[in-house]
């Protein structure tokens, strides 16, 4: 090979790299987190959320990877996770985020959180919102924590999430007009849990082989409508609480052990499902249905 070619070759190398470098700035110099909006990137998430850059409104971008961090965020941000998992080793809450509003957490795999051995312990989560408003946590995947998504955050959303292998799926506390949509949830302990929850809305969820389907405990006002309640050792259990539905008149629930029959075949059951004394789905499903 000529001198003249090889020369050639290692410019083009080199000016190959250098376009590398400046294009893809996270790769290259271990910088996974990205704030979409200054074009800033981070080796660490916390380091992307406490930049003085990182402003309320901003979107911060998480690449593929397996994070051993604990997160606190109190700015009004967008998490987005693309294939990015948050590992708690077994310690604590892993996402933690208070006193803001407007957060998104979208597309995390969050697992290992605390095990909730003691009363502090009792708010490890792999999720958790603490006393904020108009959150949304979205398509994320939380497993083995002790409570999977813990919110005290009201008008808010949690759906399309998966929870598996909790101690609580989800635990709502102290929350009004928040919505909890679209969930799977499945080998927990308990599967929902609200907890002095006023005016919520509970739909379109598939809660399946916990130990407890969903709990109503000092919670008024809510709506629990379209879920699918499938083989939980006790479906519903509802405790100190009132003037909840459990329908919308045409359709409500479906359950696994319901026994009735569907005599007109309209896909709702004759009989109403009887959860107890003052609580009574009139209008349960045969088939699961989410609407």
């Amino acid at each position: 090979m000529s001198r003249k070619l090889l020369l050639f070759l290692c410019i083009v190398l080199v000016s190959a790299s250098l376009m590398l470098l400046f294009s893809y700035p996270g790769i290259i110099r271990g910088r996974p987190v990205h704030n979409l909006d200054t074009g800033l990137s981070y080796a660490s998430i916390q380091e992307a959320i406490n930049a003085k850059e990182t402003l309320d409104g901003q979107t911060i971008t998480i690449d593929p990877g397996i994070y051993h961090e604990h997160i606190t965020a109190n700015k009004s941000l967008t998490l987005l996770g693309t294939g990015a998992t948050i590992d708690g080793d077994h310690v604590g809450t892993v996402v933690y985020v208070a006193f803001t509003r407007d957060v998104r957490i979208v597309g995390l795999t969050v697992v290992n959180g605390g095990s909730g051995g003691n009363l502090e312990g009792s708010n490890d989560s792999g999720i958790r919102v603490f006393l904020c408003s108009n959150c949304s946590i979205i398509d994320n995947v939380v497993e083995n924590c002790h409570n999977g998504i813990m919110s005290a955050s009201s008008n808010s959303l949690i759906a399309g999430n998966k929870l598996t292998r909790n101690k609580t799926g989800i635990l709502p506390l102290d929350c009004t007009n928040s919505t909890i949509c679209g969930n799977k949830i499945s080998s927990n302990e308990y599967g929902i849990f609200l907890l002095n929850c006023n005016n919520s809305t509970i739909c379109d969820n598939i809660l399946e082989g916990n130990e407890h389907g969903i709990d109503l405990y000092g919670s008024n006002g809510d709506f629990v409508k379209h879920n699918a309640f499938v083989e939980n050792t006790v479906q519903a259990r509802v405790q100190i609480s009132g003037n909840n539905q459990w329908d919308d008149g045409s359709r409500g629930n479906y359950w696994s052990d319901y026994n009735g029959t569907d005599e007109d075949h309209n896909g709702v059951g004759n009989n109403p499902y009887i959860i107890d004394e003052n609580n009574t789905d009139r209008c349960p499903s045969m088939t699961p249905y989410w609407g």
